[in-house]
């Protein structure tokens, strides 16, 4: 079974074929991913991607995982072997030298899916959407909101070169192969389950269903925004998940 990006798939049984999820990247900038599926050697799909070179460093490539104990990044190197697989709900920054499409390919993901975060440096963890269909903000960080020092998600946005914040207010429908930032307050586990999914359309940022203020500066080449909600039992102060 082949899926065109932006498409999903759900089912209550097990889908026993191999399947390949494509993924337009429209731009060469840097995105975050995560495996939609089970089985995808990472050696394999480095060589069929097309993926950037460093520029500072010729070795390292456009497949990067971050690293929570020295809060940097780790680049995928040339002619490495022997890497293994992508991990369910583990997610990576990727850069390809010509915008197009990526795939996943292997086999469909049918269960409840986890992922150990960490405190470590600054309590920032990697993770993605582990399934073929989208899962909503708002029930992971619902499931997961003991586990958090904030009821956020961060996703990076390659227009603005900058991250968006989800929360309870902004919630989505995270797209297969989406990655994200959650920020862990310890050891813990994170649990995204296969009762969250749903069948969307494909929208990272979508508009909001009611009426809201968006305050945006900007310098010229960087842009920054808040967003301003009026939501009832919320206060002027702290409110997590707000």
């Amino acid at each position: 079974m082949t899926i065109a990006s932006g498409k999903a798939f759900m089912s209550t049984q097990n889908f026993t074929g191999d399947v390949t999820y494509n993924r337009t990247l429209s731009t060469t900038n840097w995105y975050l991913i995560s495996s939609p599926v089970v089985g995808q050697d990472i050696d394999a799909f480095v060589s069929a991607e097309g993926l950037a070179s460093g520029t500072v460093d010729a070795n390292n490539v456009g497949l990067s995982d971050y690293d929570n104990s020295s809060a940097s990044w780790t680049y995928y190197q040339s002619g490495a072997s022997g890497t293994g697989n992508f991990t369910s709900v583990d997610g990576r920054a990727i850069k390809l030298a010509s915008a197009g499409d990526i795939a996943f390919t292997g086999t469909f993901y049918n269960s409840d899916a986890a992922i150990g975060i960490t405190t470590d440096t600054n309590g920032f963890n990697l993770v993605g959407n582990p399934y073929l269909s989208f899962v909503s903000v708002a029930e992971i960080l619902n499931a997961n909101s003991g586990k958090l020092t904030e009821s956020t998600l961060w996703f990076w946005n390659q227009s603005t070169n900058s991250y968006d914040q989800k929360n309870l207010s902004t919630d989505i429908e995270i797209a297969p192969t989406q990655g994200f930032f959650v920020s862990s307050n310890g050891s813990n586990t994170l649990s995204i389950t296969e009762s969250m999914q749903s069948l969307s359309s494909d929208t990272f940022q979508r508009p909001a269903l009611r009426p809201e203020i968006e305050l945006t500066m900007t310098n010229g080449s960087d842009t920054r925004k808040a967003d301003i909600f009026y939501i009832e039992e919320t206060t002027t102060g702290w409110d997590n998940g707000y």
